[in-house]
Formats: structure tokens, C-alpha cells, sequence
């Protein structure tokens, strides 16, 4: 066997594993278990510590000594989020992008295969910010290594991508909510199926857009502060990938229900 073809069994052999049912669960059960978690219990230690609220607090504050006593709480949380939502976003994709030979088949893929992409950039931008902190940007800048604060720029990179992705996988609920039911056999109404993508193509490119804004425009501020619209990025991204994952957890344990019989 040649290089080329060793290197591509390898590929294909660490793609069976990532998108191995049981791999897929646990890394949804670890991404429950870590990043929601960590948040709540970064702000509860936030507020403990100093004056820390939504509206004049960024999340990545919960990453910073100036605001809480455990910053490496949350940082670690990301990076390892990003980690366990590579499996998982592997395994939707592959869901998603099964070939069924219906009507809608190649638009479903197409648009199935750029929210992978784009979720995949997002999660490189969740390991960054995990990687690079409020405190490690900061002091970066001060010291002359880097011309621009890096946690400020992967914030800018984060969450464009995670919001583009969800407009992607909010078009498959909405156009193929019949396809979505099969495919993930789920015995839901079409009309949540539906509900659900308007969420994902919606309310997270407002609050992003919003944020986006405040963060680079020296002028505008749209009220209350830009803060506020980061917290409500996250809740509205939050909102769909819990119910994605909960789909998706429910669609594995019936997988894996029907190979051990």
C-alpha cells in the first residue's frame, strides 16, 4: 500500500471513529456536562466576587482575573467544547447529508455540507477564544507581540461563522422539515421542525448583527449595550444547538438501540 492510499485509510478510518454513534453521544453528553455548566457558574462566581451583569459584562469577562477568581474555568471549557463538538457536528453533517434519493436530495446536501464548513470555523474560533483570553490578549497587545487584541479578533471570527452556520441548517429545517423528520426520526410536528430553523436563521443573525456593530462602530451604540446583545447571541445560539443535540441524542440511542437487537 502507497503513501496516498495509507494516508487516505487513515482518514477514512479516524472519520468512522468520529462519527461513531457512541462517540457522537458522549461528546454531546461531555459539551452539556462542560460549557453550559461553566457558564452558570462563572457568572454565580462572577457576581460573587465583583459587580458582574449582562448588560455591562461580555462573557469573555468570566475569563478575565479582573472579574472572577477561576478565569481558567471558562477558557478550559471552550477549548474543550470545541473539542467535543467535532464529533458531533461530524455526525449531524452525516445525518443530514444521507443520500435518499428524493426530490430535494442535492439541495439538502449542498446546504448540509456549507453549514458543516462554516461550523467548523466557528469551532476553531470557540478553541481560540478558550486559548487566547481576555487577560492573554490584553497583555499580548501590551507587550508589543501582537498589533491587535487576538481575543477581540476571534470574537469577530466566532461568531459570524456559528451564526452563518445556523442560517444554513435553519434553510434545511424549514425547506426539507419533512426530510429532517426521517432522517433524524423524530416524531415531532412538521410545524417545530419549522419553528425551529426560523430560530436558527433569525434570532442569532439579529442579536450577532447587533453585537457586531456596537463592538466595531465608534458612533453607533444601539441600546442598552453591546454586552446585552453578546449575551443573547449566545442564549439564541444555545437555544438551537440544545435542541439540535437533543434531537440528535434521542436519534443515536435509537441507533444504536436498533444494532443491538
Amino acid at each position: 500500500m502507497g503513501l496516498k492510499e495509507t494516508l487516505i485509510k487513515k482518514k477514512n478510518d479516524l472519520y468512522d471513529f468520529l462519527t461513531n454513534p457512541k462517540v457522537a453521544k458522549w461528546s454531546i453528553i461531555g459539551i452539556f456536562v462542560i460549557f453550559i455548566p461553566s457558564i452558570i457558574i462563572g457568572v454565580f462566581v462572577a457576581q460573587l466576587h465583583g459587580p458582574y451583569n449582562i448588560i455591562s459584562n461580555y462573557i469573555s469577562d468570566l475569563g478575565s482575573f479582573d472579574y472572577t477568581p477561576i478565569p481558567k474555568f471558562l477558557d478550559d471549557a471552550c477549548m474543550l467544547t470545541a473539542i467535543f463538538l467535532i464529533p458531533s457536528t461530524l455526525y449531524i453533517a452525516k445525518v443530514v447529508t444521507q443520500k435518499t434519493g428524493d426530490s430535494g436530495e442535492k439541495g439538502r446536501i449542498v446546504l448540509g455540507r456549507i453549514a458543516e464548513i462554516l461550523m467548523f470555523i466557528g469551532i476553531i474560533g470557540v478553541f481560540s477564544l478558550g486559548f487566547v483570553s481576555e487577560d492573554v490578549g490584553f497583555y499580548l497587545k501590551q507587550a508589543g507581540a501582537s498589533p491587535v487584541d487576538l481575543h477581540t479578533i476571534f470574537t469577530i471570527f466566532f461568531f459570524p461563522f456559528l451564526a452563518f452556520s445556523g442560517i444554513f441548517t435553519g434553510l434545511i429545517c424549514i425547506i426539507y422539515s419533512e426530510n429532517v423528520q426521517t432522517l433524524f426520526n423524530i416524531n415531532v410536528p412538521k410545524a417545530l421542525v419549522i419553528i425551529l430553523g426560523l430560530e436558527m436563521v433569525i434570532l442569532p443573525q439579529v442579536f450577532c448583527t447587533i453585537f457586531l456593530v456596537n463592538l466595531i462602530s465608534p458612533i453607533v451604540i444601539i441600546p442598552p449595550s453591546t454586552p446585552f446583545y453578546e449575551w443573547m447571541f449566545l442564549i439564541s445560539l444555545l437555544t438551537w444547538l440544545v435542541a439540535l443535540a437533543l434531537i440528535t441524542l434521542r436519534h443515536i440511542n435509537k441507533e444504536l438501540d436498533v444494532n443491538i437487537k
